[in-house]
């Protein structure tokens, strides 16, 4: 999109990753839901050093052995030209946008549903469904996992409002 890469889109939070060394000589292609937070723990992993219990990303490790399940959702922040949020699962993706953009306010206290793409059905994410009456339930269920993810990592509380 014209946004760079400071959007909500795929095009600009799917980075692939290339890694060579160590545990990371098989070769292959993975899909699973992953997050840039997981690369430094992974590194400290494969280094041996114990990651900080407080550090909220994980090893890849184990998802690679086959130890440990993928992540259910992505949490993403969005900034520098707008205030964003965004979750993605495999299925869909979400988004939220502040209604007022404040450059030097690293958050906000209200967000407007913005973005909702059934990723199983436009993977290009070409056709919004924010307003789509039949997937009310599905944007109540992701805005109340956003909302635990942008907790986790300790943002204020915020309200969501829906699309209009």
């Amino acid at each position: 999109n014209a946004e760079y890469k400071r959007s909500c889109h795929d095009a600009s939070l799917r980075v692939p990753l290339i890694a060579w060394g160590g545990p990371f000589t098989g070769g292959g292609v993975r899909s699973e839901l992953t997050s840039l937070i997981d690369l430094p723990a992974t590194w400290l992993d494969v280094a041996g050093i114990a990651i900080p219990p407080a550090y909220r990303g994980q090893s890849l490790l184990p998802l690679l052995h086959g130890e440990q399940q993928a992540r259910d959702v992505v949490f993403a922040q969005i900034s520098e030209a707008e205030t964003g949020r965004t979750i993605r699962t495999a299925r869909y993706k979400y988004a939220v946008t502040a209604p007022v953009f404040d450059p030097d306010a690293p958050g906000s206290d209200v967000y407007v549903e913005s973005h909702l793409y059934d990723l199983q059905h436009d993977p290009h994410e070409l056709n919004n469904l924010v307003t789509a009456p039949a997937l009310t339930l599905v944007c109540e269920d992701l805005k109340q996992r956003l909302l635990a993810c942008m907790r986790h990592a300790g943002e204020p509380d915020a309200r969501i409002l829906p699309a209009s």
